[in-house]
């Protein structure tokens, strides 16, 4: 499966792609919270390493910044998102999403 983003600002192109195998994993228990991603990113046909620690940002330019293996916690569990493109022009796009909460902790 392959997912492109493309969105054309002031001139400028962003090309993004996230290709096969794309994961987002969430675990959550009444003691723990763990979650990780698994892509395969390339920006612009370059290829992007990108570490297995959460919320790396890349900055794309032109107001356009990419959260991959994006960790947000909420009260009983935890979201993660494997790509996460906000930018100028209300852009706000998810792939690969997984949520998961623990119930009756005491």
């Amino acid at each position: 499966m392959r997912r492109s983003v493309r969105r054309s600002t002031r001139g400028a192109l962003l090309a993004l792609s996230a290709t096969a195998a794309l994961t987002a994993s969430s675990t959550s228990t009444c003691t723990s919270k763990k979650g990780s991603t698994a892509l395969t990113l390339s920006i612009a046909g370059t290829p992007v390493t990108v570490p297995d620690t959460p919320n790396h940002t890349l900055d794309l330019g032109i107001g356009v910044k990419a959260v991959v293996n994006e960790q947000t916690e909420t009260a009983d569990g935890l979201t993660v998102n494997a790509l996460h493109v906000t930018g100028l022009g209300g852009i706000d796009v998810v792939i690969g999403s997984s949520t998961s909460a623990a119930h009756n902790c005491v």
